[in-house]
């Protein structure tokens, strides 16, 4: 299901915004100036679709809506119980499909005294708290003891995946998910990429054993404490190692398009001209090559890896990125020197996980939110992102908002812009 158009009004009590997405270029930016709502609005929608709804309740505003492609739209109004601030708020979530038809309203409501997390620890004991202190409102669990019961194995899990495993979770803590909710937290999904917030993504199941922790930090708090940024780019490339169907592709590709030149080569001679049987060998060779080559670059798993690579090349300097079938990923210097990734800078190092993420996490038409991209990036860096993100969406078909301050980011598309609070800018 495509997000067409994002509404919110009261929010913080003062605002009511309105963005309407670009459908032709798949690209829409948000602009304003700071307190306006624009990361506290993305979050807002990522987390009414991905279970985080103690964010919802928290944020302060009246009616959220989302429209979508087909016409049919839901909404989200916030009811506070009491005049006393701190008091719980009910979520009243309905949806009206494009001929005013309304499906029964969900409410939800924190219905017991217990959190979601306290529920998990009662449920669960084996699962331990990740402590995430750059997201607040992003639960994860470790299970580090090789099972946690039937439904566990070892790894990491965030809220949702717990959600989605035992639904007896969410309605001890929120009460009956219906059908029709369900659904369409599955058929839209946006997805929320937070640049801050790359550093401190939950890493896979082999992370585990390379997590740093503070043990007087554990004792106290019963949570690990989150792996580094250069961590996560290694993840990155061990997920790349371990797509062997890919790498099979890159060294087939590489194989058959040497062969196309060293038979191009061969034709072209006068010796080979004038031996027909020899040429008919090398033709048969040259097509059958070539029809591999065309097979291969109808895979959009190959064309994904290739536009990885290209884009990260295009943006750093003195050195150069390959996909290796032993690494995963390599770098190395112009002159041929290995760089190992731990020594990448913080703005590489994020642009290699953010592409990554872009190129092999996202579905078609997802609607995917990125909060301030510019951070680590140079100039040169923020007005050719726009650009990539064309060849990414031209590829995987997707939408994008962008929240951001800078105008080098924006460059020459500010008919992709919405502003948000211009009065109060003024």
């Amino acid at each position: 299901m495509r997000i067409t158009k994002i509404s919110v009004k009261g929010l913080f009590g003062m605002f009511d915004h309105e963005i309407p997405l670009n459908q032709e270029s798949r690209i829409t930016i948000v602009h304003g100036p700071n307190g306006v709502g624009k990361t506290v609005l993305l979050r807002m929608v990522h987390g009414l679709f991905h279970y985080e709804y103690e964010w919802l309740m928290r944020a302060p505003f009246h009616l959220l809506r989302i429209d979508f492609e087909n016409g049919d739209f839901i909404t989200v109004e916030k009811n506070t119980l009491s005049k006393d601030p701190e008091d719980e708020s009910s979520l009243h979530v309905k949806y009206e499909d494009n001929i005013g038809v309304a499906l029964k309203p969900f409410i939800l409501l924190q219905s017991g005294r217990m959190s979601l997390i306290e529920v998990v620890r009662e449920s669960y004991k084996e699962l331990v708290p990740v402590l995430m202190p750059s997201e607040m409102n992003t639960h994860y669990w470790i299970c580090d003891k090789g099972s946690c019961g039937e439904r566990f194995n070892f790894g990491v899990y965030t809220a949702e995946d717990i959600l989605r495993t035992d639904p007896s979770i969410h309605t001890r803590v929120y009460g009956r998910m219906p059908d029709w909710f369900a659904h369409v937290q599955q058929a839209a999904s946006p997805k929320l990429v937070s640049v801050m917030r790359l550093k401190s993504a939950a890493p896979g199941i082999d992370m585990l054993a390379s997590w740093m922790w503070n043990k007087e930090d554990f004792e106290k708090t019963g949570a690990y404490v989150v792996a580094s940024l250069p961590d996560a780019l290694e993840e990155v490339a061990r997920e790349f190692k371990s797509n062997s169907s890919l790498l099979r592709q890159i060294s087939v590709m590489d194989q058959n398009s040497t062969k196309v030149e060293d038979l191009t080569d061969a034709l072209d001679t006068d010796e080979l001209k004038n031996n027909q049987t020899a040429m008919n060998v090398l033709e048969e060779a040259y097509s059958d090559a070539q029809d591999q080559i065309e097979t291969i670059l109808d895979n959009s798993e190959y064309l994904a890896g290739k536009l990885f690579c290209d884009l990260i090349n295009q943006r750093l300097l003195f050195k150069h990125l390959q996909l290796d079938k032993e690494e995963g990923i390599k770098i190395y210097t112009d002159d041929g020197s290995e760089v190992p990734l731990a020594t990448l800078s913080s703005g590489e190092t994020q642009l290699c996980i953010l592409y990554y993420q872009l190129l092999f996490k996202v579905k078609p038409d997802t609607l995917v939110m990125i909060d301030e991209p510019e951070l680590s990036m140079n100039v040169v860096w923020q007005r050719n992102f726009l650009k990539d993100l064309q060849r990414i969406i031209e590829l995987r078909k997707f939408d994008v908002l962008i929240a951001t301050h800078s105008p080098e980011v924006i460059y020459d598309k500010w008919d992709w812009t919405v502003a948000l609070g211009a009065k109060a800018d003024d």
